[in-house]
């Protein structure tokens, strides 16, 4: 093998374009590897120009590039060489590529003109799209930390000899920083021992664990400023041989908490003090009850017990009857699940064959939607009332006369207080609307009282029921009332 095979060889085996011009500026060689990059067979390639049109070479701004302005070109004529020159060119299937060229001026003797030139060249379009690709990544980072309302930082660690990290050296700092007393200039460079010298061992170490075991930490970290010391959430990444610090200023938001959760326990504590049973109930789930409610009750309220259930776990009885409260008449339901404001004072509770009667009333609480979410109970243990009231001061000589009178079937006892009130009202010629009115009790409310009593009294009208409760002498025809 001869010289000149070897050469040939070595040309051949690059991976580098290489194209040699002779003093006409025509390409008299080309390698394998011009071949492929160029997109032209060799046996187009011997011949052309810098010149020929199908080049429609650009230099790096996408600026046409004229042929008498190529590298290998340049170097031809003024006999120097051109390095790390970048072009674009058109390949002969019309796709643009991009090469980085180093052309060379060649000569036979020194100081002699240049009889040609060659130029070496490889594909750098790939590269160049990955660079843009990270310039445009880059700058929407960059974009999105400088706009961001939280503050932005970047430490590299600093190692002593024995590769232990002892501080780190801001890199970037974002605007928002500005809000925790530094300008970013004020930041980048210096280190976060000198500004932050009270910065604790176990802050510091949380830092250091980031880079050396790539687990990230979020924690809160006092910033005393003057007599006051603001909190800060601190959330640390890994970035290479350093950590990334997103943080923003909490103290308001714990501030805010405190005093949230002080506002709920005073709210407990006047709730507690209040000498009414109260409830605040969910579906599913009681959300708070005071003493008072759990004394009324006698028993603790399950989870397990809901809808229905709740009747026969509480043993609750309508008054006068001895029969089971039906569920969906109670104040409870009808606020939850019809948002009703509503109140009922024929409720009794029978605890160890104790009967307790109660008045209860609920009202609806609704969300921001509109949407009931809760029910507000108070329960009201009325034993002593009805002991004062004599259950509603009904003459027992009316009783006998209720019970003899042929139009009335009922038991005289079975009227509640409220029930009592209503005929009262009756009697006087009110309509339902306006015994709610004067109860302060719902329209529903009144309605259903008015009803009640005209079965009670084996009416079948208001009129009837005022007629049978006056032959009865339960309403005092003479005074006023």
């Amino acid at each position: 093998m001869t010289f000149d095979d070897i050469q040939h060889d070595v040309l051949d085996a690059l991976d580098e374009g290489l194209v040699v011009q002779d003093t006409s500026g025509e390409i008299v060689y080309a390698n394998p590897a011009a071949e492929r990059i160029l997109g032209f067979p060799a046996s187009e390639l011997l011949g052309l120009t810098s010149k020929d049109p199908r080049w429609e070479a650009v230099d790096v701004h996408g600026v046409p590039l004229p042929g008498d302005e190529h590298p290998i070109v340049v170097a031809r004529v003024t006999g120097r060489p051109v390095r790390d020159f970048l072009m674009g060119f058109r390949r002969s299937d019309s796709e643009r590529r991009w090469v980085e060229i180093n052309a060379m001026p060649l000569v036979d003797d020194p100081g002699d003109p240049p009889v040609g030139s060659v130029a070496m060249f490889r594909d750098v379009t790939a590269d160049l799209a990955a660079k843009q690709a990270l310039r445009v990544s880059e700058e929407r980072f960059r974009t999105a930390v400088e706009t961001m309302q939280d503050g932005f930082m970047i430490w590299r660690a600093v190692r002593d000899d024995d590769d232990r990290i002892v501080d780190f050296v801001c890199e970037f700092a974002n605007e928002a920083v500005g809000a925790a007393q530094y300008r970013p200039t004020d930041l980048i460079g210096r280190r976060l021992r000198e500004i932050d010298p009270n910065l604790s061992d176990e802050h510091f170490a949380r830092y250091a664990a980031v880079v050396e075991q790539g687990d990230g930490n979020r924690m809160h970290v006092p910033w005393p400023e003057g007599s006051r010391v603001r909190t800060f959430d601190v959330s640390v990444v890994r970035m290479g041989d350093g950590v990334a610090v997103s943080y923003r200023d909490v103290t308001r938001q714990i501030e805010h908490q405190h005093e949230l959760r002080e506002s709920e326990e005073q709210t407990r504590r006047f709730l507690e003090a209040i000498p009414i049973g109260i409830a605040v109930v969910a579906p599913g789930r009681v959300v708070f009850i005071n003493e008072t409610a759990r004394a009324i009750l006698g028993r603790d309220i399950s989870t397990d017990v809901r809808g229905a259930g709740l009747v026969d776990y509480f043993d609750v009885r309508r008054a006068g009857t001895g029969e089971p409260y039906p569920y969906e008449e109670l104040p409870l339901y009808r606020a939850m699940f019809e948002g009703e404001t509503c109140g009922a004072d024929d409720v009794v509770l029978v605890r160890e064959g104790r009967h307790i009667p109660v008045e209860t009333y609920a009202a609806p609480v609704r969300d921001s939607e509109g949407e009931v979410r809760w029910a507000l109970t108070l329960i009201n243990d009325i034993t002593e009332r009805r002991m004062r009231a004599g259950r509603g001061a009904i003459d027992p000589a009316a009783t006998v006369r209720l019970a003899k009178t042929p139009d009335a079937a009922r038991d005289a006892t079975s009227l509640t207080q409220r029930e009592h009130e209503v005929l009262l009202l009756l009697a006087d010629g009110l309509s339902s609307r306006e015994i709610a009115e004067q109860l302060f009790i719902s329209l529903n409310t009144a309605r259903n009282h008015v009803q009640r009593l005209i079965a009670k009294l084996g009416a079948h009208s208001r009129l009837e029921a005022v007629a049978v409760a006056r032959r009865a002498g339960l309403v005092d025809t003479t005074a006023p009332h």
